[in-house]
């Protein structure tokens, strides 16, 4: 005899009496997680959560617009870095022009 199982891949039980009862306690929990969630919700309404996003938009916008905070900025700056990566011998440490390289052994 095979076990039943419910959505959630949860074992019920052998017979079908025990997986009615299991079933049930599913379904009751999963109606007061639904009636948490409306509750949340009526909640945040009443809190005119627009008005919160409407002043954190506005804030976003202010911050966006200071000097070097736009997307312009943020790629003209990486692509500035790579520029120098690329090209631009490095100034730190000591470094040997080719003059001043030791002759070869080679012949």
């Amino acid at each position: 005899m095979s076990r039943f199982r419910t959505i959630d891949n949860v074992t019920t039980g052998k017979n079908p009496e025990d997986r009615v009862q299991k079933l049930e306690a599913q379904v009751t929990d999963l109606k007061k997680t639904v009636a948490d969630q409306e509750k949340r919700i009526e909640e945040m309404e009443k809190s005119n959560s627009k008005k919160a996003v409407e002043d954190l938009t506005k804030r976003i916008e202010e911050l966006e617009s200071w000097p070097g905070t736009s997307e312009d900025a943020l790629m003209k700056f990486l692509q500035d870095s790579s520029n120098d990566a690329e090209g631009e011998p490095s100034t730190k440490g000591p470094s040997n022009p080719a003059g001043d390289a030791e002759p070869s052994t080679e012949d």
